[in-house]
């Protein structure tokens, strides 16, 4: 059999990588994990990750931003952390050529930054990824109270709701969007799979929220405080004084 020296000569060199400093990590540490195959899937998907959250320069521009958030589909539960939370790598247009345009024209710099985070936050849902205010706060500098301030002022002068992890896994202290859903529905008129696509939610969220004002005006028919209220249909007391703000207005537009 005849040798292949320069395969002889350089096979070796060429293992010298990264993949086969993970199948020595593999074999050492967990020698019980599997035969080759098994390691070599394993950094396999290693690999894949490493791409994943760590893309290579070329593929990003100036004024993007490597951004690692919650995957819109893995949902919160109870006493769940982040480590067992799904996390997807994302590359956010921090700032873009529109935005000088903006600037050089004269647009005040805070309606600047209102759109910039807007578009961000549109940006990264539409990628898989739900942003919370801390980390828009850690992007733009600003503390969670400006950057709320900020949504809210953009969400009332395009009468949308932005796309963040309060809102669309219904977490938090962002329950103002579940109003401003029914109130699309009850005030405006407006079909469900609208103010589905409007809200950035599925049809069924909708639903779920209308019938959510159902029971408290239910209850309120029944004399109940909003504490009892916020205890028969396990909600908070903040939520349900949003809800009886809105029946209360729903009644003065029908008594009109």
């Amino acid at each position: 059999m005849i040798r292949d020296i320069h395969r002889d000569m350089w096979k070796p060199q060429r293992a010298k990588n990264f993949d086969s400093a993970i199948r020595h990590f593999i074999q050492s540490e967990f020698p019980r994990l599997g035969g080759p195959k098994v390691i070599d899937l394993f950094c396999c998907q290693i690999r894949k990750f490493i791409d994943q959250f760590y893309p290579k320069g070329e593929y990003v521009s100036f004024g993007q931003l490597p951004w690692c958030g919650v995957a819109k589909e893995d949902l919160p539960g109870r006493a769940k952390t982040i480590a067992q939370t799904k996390l997807r790598a994302v590359i956010l247009s921090l700032v873009e050529d529109e935005d000088y345009v903006k600037l050089e024209s004269g647009v005040p710099f805070r309606e600047v930054t209102k759109d910039r985070i807007a578009r961000i936050m549109i940006q990264a849902d539409k990628n898989g990824v739900e942003l919370a205010a801390t980390e828009l706060a850690l992007m733009f500098s600003y503390s969670c109270t400006g950057i709320n301030q900020f949504i809210a002022q953009y969400e009332k002068e395009h009468n949308c709701i932005l796309p963040r992890r309060g809102t669309i896994h219904d977490m938090g202290a962002s329950v103002t969007h579940k109003v401003e859903i029914c109130r699309k529905k009850l005030l405006e008129g407006k079909e469900t799979s609208d103010i589905a696509r409007e809200c950035s939610h599925d049809p069924l969220s909708v639903d779920k929220y209308l019938l959510e004002l159902h029971r408290v005006n239910f209850c309120r028919k029944k004399g109940m405080s909003k504490e009892e209220i916020s205890f028969s249909i396990q909600r908070s007391v903040r939520l349900v004084e949003e809800y009886l703000k809105l029946i209360k207005e729903i009644e003065h537009q029908r008594t009109k």
